[in-house]
């Protein structure tokens, strides 16, 4: 299993690199996006949405393949001590049609991106900065960041929980984890976005259990209660 994760994120790093030779037609016909276009193409058309995903298999491609197929994305990323690497990473980003922001002040931006119909996607399965709160994930109590449920709630858009991951052979796969609306558009109030957290990690759990090898999660997870384990 621990082979398997190295190659798997060093094939992820090298389609990273090799992002601006892709000619999309090829990609197109080696992704199945099958699933996640249906749930898009109930929305609508022109849909707004939140792509809430995990750092798992070539998430960069991802972000890609919805600038493709006609919706405008954009992300926030941390900054890396190197300004020449953030350049770096902000230049793929952009390469593939996907709109960068720094951190601080994302907010803002994010939901205004929303509101103006644009799609914002983030990997949501660790927490960084202050705003974040503790959630039952495989048996334990773990940190994960609050912002993708308050631009759901403050804008009525919906959260889709998706990844995309290596298949058979060259190919690729987007895994549709599930749709879900906040509980009250306008609504910011944490303690009534509980049940939609636990909705999305729900949906994490399980992709997660059948692609294990391609979640790169390299910080450790708190240790489930004794009582978990035997439930």
């Amino acid at each position: 299993m621990s082979r398997r994760v190295v190659m798997n994120f060093s094939r992820t790093i090298m389609v990273l690199l090799k992002l601006p030779t892709y000619r999309w037609e090829e990609i197109r016909e080696r992704i199945d996006m099958s699933e996640l276009e249906s749930a898009i193409a109930g929305l609508g058309e022109r849909p707004a949405f939140l792509a809430a995903s995990l750092h798992m298999g070539p998430w960069e491609l991802g972000g890609l393949c919805l600038s493709r197929t006609g919706h405008k994305m954009h992300t926030v990323s941390l900054d890396h001590p190197s300004v020449n690497v953030t350049r770096f990473f902000d230049q793929r980003r952009r390469s593939i049609g996907v709109i960068n922001h720094p951190m601080r002040k994302s907010y803002t931006i994010l939901k205004e991106a929303l509101e103006n119909g644009d799609c914002v996607g983030l990997l949501v399965d660790r927490a960084y900065g202050a705003t974040h709160k503790r959630f039952e994930f495989f048996g334990a109590q773990q940190p994960f960041p609050l912002g993708h449920l308050f631009l759901s709630a403050s804008t009525g858009v919906p959260i889709i929980t998706c990844a995309l991951v290596f298949d058979r052979g060259d190919r690729f796969k987007f895994v549709y984890g599930g749709l879900h609306f906040p509980p009250t558009e306008g609504t910011e109030d944490l303690d009534k976005l509980e049940e939609l957290q636990a909705e999305c990690l729900r949906d994490f759990e399980k992709i997660i259990r059948e692609y294990s090898d391609q979640w790169f999660q390299f910080e450790r997870l708190a240790e489930p209660s004794v009582d978990k384990i035997a439930d």
